[in-house]
């Protein structure tokens, strides 16, 4: 048997497109396909570890999404602006490198960076694991106002519970 949490972690990655299922299909919004064509643009995977260098600052490693994404610099720095609000990272520590923040600040820049492109589906397994639960609960309130009236984000989170 898997350890604890580790089936719902697996199907987390399955539906971001980071593995394939053994048998069986996914489908999500009526799409089976987890690529750029199929689903993938409508997704944001973020796991435990964001993969950001812990040299760049938050704004830094936003901006760099941005670019990944292909946003117009005149929509990028908005976004920018918007993602490090949405997570709550302050002007003070937007600036300074990652590993001066620690790891909380590392996985809200992750976060951020998934928020980026404004996704239908956020797909979190473990996030936010270094940051106190009461704050994490604020974190994940993601703003009411979407970029389109019909826009809407789902959140799916694989979290690994110690028993109790």
């Amino acid at each position: 048997s898997e350890p604890d949490g580790a089936a719902a972690s697996a199907l987390v990655r399955i539906l971001a497109g980071l593995a394939r299922p053994r048998r069986g299909r996914i489908s999500m919004a009526g799409l089976t396909d987890p690529s750029v064509e199929g689903w993938g643009r409508r997704v944001a995977y973020l796991g435990p570890e964001p993969g950001i260098h812990r040299w760049m600052t938050p704004r830094e490693a936003l901006q760099l999404t941005s670019r990944l994404l292909e946003l117009p610099a005149s929509d990028a720095a908005r976004r920018v602006e918007r993602a490090l609000a949405w997570v709550r990272i302050p002007e003070s520590a937007a600036d300074r490198p990652v590993s001066r923040g620690g790891p909380p600040l590392l996985q809200r820049t992750g976060l951020a960076a998934a928020l980026m492109a404004d996704p239908e589906v956020l797909l979190l397994d473990e996030p936010l694991r270094a940051v106190d639960a009461d704050e994490r609960s604020e974190v994940l309130r993601l703003p009411g106002r979407r970029s389109s009236p019909t826009s809407a984000c789902s959140v799916a989170a694989a979290w690994r519970c110690s028993p109790r």
